[in-house]
């Protein structure tokens, strides 16, 4: 089952997708019951993206990327989609992620959001999505908001979500 990605999707259809993924970190206990539980959030996370009606060659960032069950769904959507993770040094890596026997090696920047310059091209994403990883900011949450602002082209999108507005 492939997710239509431009028009409504819900939390069954995510799932039924998510089952199709060779996740990266698929073995360790707990991630694939983490993706079961946040399916709904990638939907609504999709139907707002939907909205934005992107192209599908837009240059796409998601901070916060792993345990990558987002990361799928953006990967099934856009064809330029760049990945970032906390790290206490500054690496490159690359994830790979198998829908259904098709491999995707996404380009995963690790850096610290808060503390470190972002190693990435100023105005050079159409879009920067922070899905869930604010509440998580304890020193200086408005670098991500600055940090994003930089590397955004002019009339892109940066997409914050946060499953708790009391953090």
């Amino acid at each position: 089952m492939e997710i239509v990605m431009n028009s409504i999707t819900n939390g069954s259809d995510i799932k039924s997708f998510l089952k199709k993924v060779t996740f990266p970190y698929e073995k360790q206990e707990g991630v694939i019951e983490y993706h079961d539980i946040h399916s709904e959030r990638y939907a609504v996370t999709l139907n707002v993206l939907n909205k934005l009606d992107m192209p599908v060659a837009a240059n796409v960032l998601e901070l916060a990327a792993a345990p990558y069950g987002m990361t799928a769904c953006l990967a099934n959507k856009f064809s330029d989609l760049t990945l970032a993770n906390y790290a206490e040094r500054n690496s490159v890596d690359f994830v790979n992620l198998d829908v259904d026997g098709n491999t995707r090696r996404l380009k995963e920047h690790r850096f610290n959001v808060e503390q470190d310059a972002w190693p990435l091209q100023e105005r050079s994403f159409d879009l920067v999505l922070a899905c869930e990883i604010v509440e998580h900011l304890a020193m200086d949450p408005m670098a991500i908001f600055a940090g994003a602002n930089r590397i955004l082209k002019d009339g892109g999108y940066f997409l914050v979500s946060t499953p708790n507005a009391a953090s």
